[in-house]
């Protein structure tokens, strides 16, 4: 039996279509968590809680020294910004390098804070920027793993659309 192990050690920002190579030194993806709201009634031995969508989503990006255009898009929070993150996925089989894939990850969403950092001397600045997100995909090697579009009431899992039916319902 093989042992695979697979590790991601960095990234790579693009705001609006614009790479941040270089000025951006961490980024924290969302996370993913349902909603659910406990249902009681007669006859049931206990509480269940169901499904009714999604929390509020947040990612946040800290930055080295930032570009001009990179910190006029995280300034206005009335306009959505564009952001992907590419990354590498190394494959390891038995300690031994079998392939390299492609992980990116497309996010949207408007400015939630933007502060300009800290100076001090005989440091690197940093500054934070949060972003709510209304939107997240994730692709790996080329295959969608998850999409999730809160404005359009879209979450796909593995190929299988799981809001189609409510959709068709809202009449959407």
């Amino acid at each position: 039996m093989s042992l695979k192990t697979t590790v991601i050690r960095d990234a790579n920002v693009y705001v609006n279509g614009t790479s941040t190579h270089g000025q951006s030194t961490e980024i924290t993806l969302p996370e993913i968590n349902p909603s659910k709201a406990e249902y009681k009634a007669l006859g049931l031995v206990g509480t269940l809680k169901l499904f009714t969508g999604f929390e509020a989503m947040e990612a946040s990006i800290k930055w080295s020294a930032p570009d001009a255009d990179i910190l006029e898009a995280f300034l206005n929070p009335t306009v959505a910004v564009d952001l992907m993150v590419y990354a590498s996925r190394d494959v390891y089989v038995d300690g031994t390098l079998d392939s390299q894939q492609p992980v990116i990850y497309h996010l949207k969403g408007t400015p939630a804070t933007s502060p300009l950092g800290t100076n001090k001397p005989k440091e690197n600045t940093e500054t934070e920027t949060k972003i709510d997100l209304t939107y997240v995909k994730m692709t790996q090697n080329g295959e969608e793993v998850f999409e999730l579009d809160i404005a359009n009431n879209i979450f796909v899992v593995g190929g299988t659309d799981i809001l189609a039916k409510y959709r068709e319902n809202l009449g959407l």
